[in-house]
């Protein structure tokens, strides 16, 4: 009850501070927490310009043929076809940790997505994407190629050309990874 009470003062005194420092016209400068306000609410809620090529670079952690997660490094290319589907090409490398049993594996992937948005929020897109690629799952002694398919998920925030992407994807040989990737939108 106290923090509920405690979350009300402060959203009221929020709301005081914010119209304490409004001025009267529409036309007159705003100042202190008004003016941060309302830079912020027109950023978050003006829609970014579209610039359909992208490029980011990002790691995550990838379950692949051990129990534990590995480091994984990616690139990745895409264009969208139009604000709610795009095609692209992802390539990543996972290195081996310093745990014995993981200290010689390495797994190479590329594959080629489909990516759906969900909605556009103007800065923020969810998305549910495919993909089919190959992987080259290297051990000790051997290598072996296999068929590489993904289902992931994840949202594309951006912020004046640039972009930071949180995705989480499950698919086979490997079994799940998240991670981030930061990126730059433009025309091509």
């Amino acid at each position: 009850m106290k923090r509920l009470l405690l979350l009300t003062v402060m959203g009221v005194c929020v709301c005081a501070l914010a119209a304490a420092q409004a001025t009267d016209g529409p036309d007159a400068p705003k100042k202190g927490f008004a003016k941060f306000w309302a830079g912020f609410t027109e950023i978050l809620f003006t829609p970014q310009v579209h610039k359909p090529f992208s490029v980011a670079g990002g790691i995550e952690l990838t379950q692949n043929d051990r129990t534990s997660m590995l480091p994984e490094i990616f690139v990745m290319s895409d264009y969208e076809l139009s604000r709610y589907f795009g095609f692209g090409l992802r390539g990543g490398l996972t290195f081996s940790s310093n745990k014995p049993e993981d200290q010689l594996v390495s797994v190479m992937e590329g594959s080629l997505y489909g990516r759906f948005y969900v909605y556009d929020f103007g800065w923020i897109r969810p998305f549910v994407q495919t993909g089919l690629g190959v992987s080259v799952n290297r051990e000790q002694d051997y290598e072996v190629y296999d068929v590489l398919g993904e289902v992931s998920m994840g949202a594309r925030a951006h912020w004046k050309g640039w972009f930071l992407e949180p995705s989480f994807r499950v698919g086979y040989p490997f079994r799940l990874a998240f991670g981030m990737a930061v990126g730059h939108s433009f025309l091509p």
